[in-house]
C-alpha cells in the first residue's frame, strides 16, 4: 500500500467516525431535547455530559466494526450512561 493510498484510508475511516459520531449525538441530543420535565440548563447539562462521554468511549470501540456495529455499540454506551442519570433515551 502506497502513503497515499493508507493516507485516503485514514482519511476516509476518519470522515466514517465523524459521521457516526454526529449521528449518534443528534439522536440522543432529539431525546434530551424532548424529554419531560427538564429545563434549558439541564438539558445543556446532559447535552455535554454525552459528549463528554462520547469522546471518552469512542477510543474504546473496537476498530474493526463497520459504522452501524460502531454507531449501535455508542447508542447503547450513551443509552446505559442517560439511565444511570435517570433520562430514558
Amino acid at each position: 500500500m502506497s502513503y497515499e493510498e493508507g493516507y485516503r484510508q485514514a482519511e476516509e475511516r476518519a470522515r466514517e467516525l465523524q459521521n457516526v459520531y454526529n449521528k449518534v449525538l443528534s439522536t440522543i441530543n432529539d431525546c434530551i431535547e424532548a424529554y419531560p420535565g427538564l429545563t434549558r440548563n439541564q438539558k445543556t447539562m446532559y447535552e455535554q455530559m454525552v459528549r463528554d462521554y462520547l469522546n471518552d468511549v469512542l477510543p474504546l470501540a473496537n476498530p474493526d466494526w463497520s459504522p452501524n456495529e460502531l454507531k449501535d455499540y455508542l447508542l447503547q454506551e450513551v443509552t446505559n450512561y442517560l439511565s444511570n442519570h435517570g433520562i430514558s433515551c
